[in-house]
């Protein structure tokens, strides 16, 4: 530990006495870090980062009807085939989203809803505060109306109080599909009223299933003949989002494949049009198309900055070893007192590590910035964030694994050089020094990487 500490005091001296080139290379490696771990982060929350509300989150995978360019909702009769399906998925369940109005005490509000499947509680198993959630004997047609509602209508609506459960809610919306007359002429949907029992309160990590505004969580098949309508034929209303819990030992790549292959015919009971079938992305995602999208783009972007900071590690390498000049005294005293060339390579790279460190750090919080004005670039734009942060563990891991990357490559120039050029003639000249295109050159180095981020 000593010896660290000896070779980082060290580090220190020898970047002081190059001030002017030492603080480019930080600038251009804490801009190359930042663009990498902002990366990082978007990458993270894509592609890693689980639902945060429901316990088998790992899991969890979003279905949709396709035509290979477009995704699109399913229908109840779909959902339920699927679930009964087995292979590859143990179950499925929907949800739509609905805009509602409740009365309380003569004041009406607009409320968002989910109108969610028989499933939902049972295989997603949301964690809850208060109550229990909706139950199978829920969903039938003639059951009790319940709800469950949001931890934070909870808090705003009835102030965190317990005797929330048995509240009644009266909630009133309108049907969503166009109702026909005798003549088959268009008439304009009679308002439903109806009263929900309070059964169950949320977590706050669960603010709704594909976005954090959700106010209470209706039975679909007791709820959806009145507010999504036809009462006869519901079940064949394509406005299902579809989640799916994948089976023990079984990969998103083996369901997407069982499933595109079984749910492909045309079936109109299905809601399956001639030439689409069922497709998978993994985690859960209310759009699919514009999400694998967005991933390709979020892909592209963190190889485009891997790639920017090698430039920049490479250039920062490179100004490390035309310092080698001026520091041919140095050797040459640690050659005669005995030093081998390993001694001298850990003090090479205790010196790469300490920049990378420092630069790394202040790219740490660069990104936190530039992952935000990322996110609103055009190409990102439509992404579905949850919680994007560079202080993510797994966006830390893989930023100590480039840092460790980092310190390699930097360390690999000026490791190389005293290699090749001989510690020997460096102890045979030791009053020599670098000159001032050599100083240029390497300033040059680190002026083009910082160019390029």
């Amino acid at each position: 530990m000593s010896g660290l500490t000896d070779d980082l005091r060290h580090a220190f001296r020898v970047y002081r006495a190059a001030a002017f080139g030492s603080v480019i290379a930080v600038i251009a490696l804490a801009a190359a870090m930042a663009c990498v771990t902002a990366s990082f982060s978007l990458l993270s929350d894509l592609f890693l980062n689980a639902h945060g509300g429901f316990t088998p989150s790992g899991q969890v995978v979003t279905l949709g009807v396709t035509n290979g360019t477009r995704f699109e909702p399913a229908n109840l009769n779909l959902v339920e085939r699927i679930d009964a399906a087995g292979e590859s998925v143990r179950s499925a369940m929907g949800t739509s989203e609905k805009h509602l109005t409740w009365n309380r005490d003569g004041v009406v509000a607009g409320i968002k809803a989910e109108l969610v499947t028989r499933r939902y509680y049972s295989e997603l198993r949301p964690t809850l505060r208060l109550g229990r959630g909706l139950e199978s004997s829920d969903h039938y047609a003639n059951a009790a109306p319940v709800a469950v509602i949001s931890y934070r209508f909870w808090q705003n609506q009835f102030g965190g109080s317990a005797d929330v459960l048995g509240t009644a809610l009266r909630i009133s919306g309108f049907p969503s599909s166009v109702m026909l007359g005798p003549d088959r002429r268009p008439e304009s949907p009679a308002e439903y009223t109806g009263e929900y029992r309070v059964v169950g309160v949320l977590t706050p990590a669960l603010r709704g299933t594909f976005s954090n505004d959700t106010d209470v969580w209706l039975s679909y098949e007791q709820s959806a003949p009145h507010f999504v309508g036809p009462a006869q034929g519901f079940e064949n209303s394509r406005v299902l989002h579809v989640l799916a819990v994948l089976a023990p030992g079984a990969t998103a790549a083996a369901a997407r494949s069982y499933l595109s292959s079984r749910f492909a015919e045309q079936d109109k009971l299905l809601g399956l049009d001639p030439g689409t079938h069922v497709g998978l992305l993994t985690g859960v995602v209310r759009d699919i198309g514009s999400q694998r999208t967005i991933r390709r783009q979020v892909a592209m972007l963190v190889a485009g900055c891997v790639l920017l900071v090698v430039v920049a590690a490479s250039n920062v390498s490179l100004f490390l070893f035309s310092l080698a000049p001026s520091r041919q005294r140095e050797f040459g005293i640690r050659i005669a007192l005995g030093a081998p060339h390993r001694r001298l390579a850990r003090q090479l790279a205790t010196e790469a590590a300490a920049l990378v460190v420092i630069a790394a750090t202040l790219g740490l919080l660069l990104s936190i910035p530039l992952a935000r004005f990322l996110q609103r670039l055009a190409l990102l734009r439509g992404g579905e964030w949850h919680s994007v942060s560079a202080l993510d563990w797994q966006v830390l891991v893989m930023v100590c694994g480039a840092a460790l990357v980092l310190t390699a490559l930097v360390s690999t120039a000026p490791i190389i050089g005293v290699r090749r050029l001989g510690i020997d003639v460096a102890s045979r000249t030791v009053s020599a020094r670098p000159v001032r295109s050599q100083r240029i050159a390497g300033a040059a180095q680190i002026c083009i990487a910082t160019v390029l981020a």
